[in-house]
C-alpha cells in the first residue's frame, strides 16, 4: 500500500517484514498474538485489529507495554463479537459510560431497532461506506446471510 500513496513511497523502506522510515527512525512490524512476544516492546503507536478476538493476556501485554513513551497511544478495532464478552465488551462498557477523560471510544452502529435494509442506517453505521465498501455489496450481502450477521457486521 505504501507504494501507492507517491509520498509515503519516497520515505519509506520497505521490508518483507516491516516498512522503516529512516528520516524519523520509525518502524511498522506485525507482531504475533501470542503475550509472551509482545512482552517488552516499546511502542508509540500499537494497533489491535479485531479485538473481538484478542484475549485478556494479549490485551494486557500490548496495553502494559505502552505509556513507556511520551504520548503513546493503544488503539483497538474491532467489530463486536457473538457474544457481550470478553475484553472487547469491557473496554466498550467503559468508553460508553464516558468517565474517563484518558480513553477515546468511538462507535458506528445503526439507530436501534431499525430495519434491516434502511440504507440511511447503513450509511451511519458504516463510514467507509462509498469508500472502499460499496453499497451493492451490502445490497448483495443483505440477502444472502443471515440477518444478525449482517447487523453485526455492517
Amino acid at each position: 500500500m505504501v507504494e501507492l500513496e507517491p509520498r509515503l513511497a519516497e520515505q519509506t523502506q520497505v521490508f518483507q517484514s516491516r516498512l522503516y522510515v529512516p528520516h524519523t527512525d520509525s518502524t511498522l512490524v506485525v507482531l504475533s498474538a501470542e503475550p509472551g512476544a509482545l512482552q517488552g516492546w516499546n511502542p508509540s503507536l500499537a494497533i489491535v485489529d479485531e479485538l473481538h478476538v484478542v484475549t485478556r493476556q494479549v490485551w494486557d501485554a500490548v496495553s502494559l507495554a505502552a505509556g513507556k513513551r511520551d504520548r503513546s497511544l493503544t488503539l483497538a478495532i474491532s467489530t463486536p463479537g457473538p457474544a457481550r464478552e470478553g475484553v472487547m465488551w469491557d473496554l466498550v462498557e467503559h468508553g460508553r459510560r464516558g468517565d474517563d477523560p484518558s480513553f477515546v471510544y468511538v462507535e458506528y452502529a445503526a439507530p436501534e431497532g431499525c430495519e434491516v435494509d434502511d440504507e440511511d442506517a447503513w450509511a451511519v453505521a458504516n463510514p467507509a461506506l462509498g469508500d472502499f465498501l460499496y453499497l451493492d455489496a451490502l445490497r448483495s450481502t443483505m440477502r444472502t446471510t443471515r440477518e444478525a450477521d449482517f447487523r453485526r457486521y455492517r
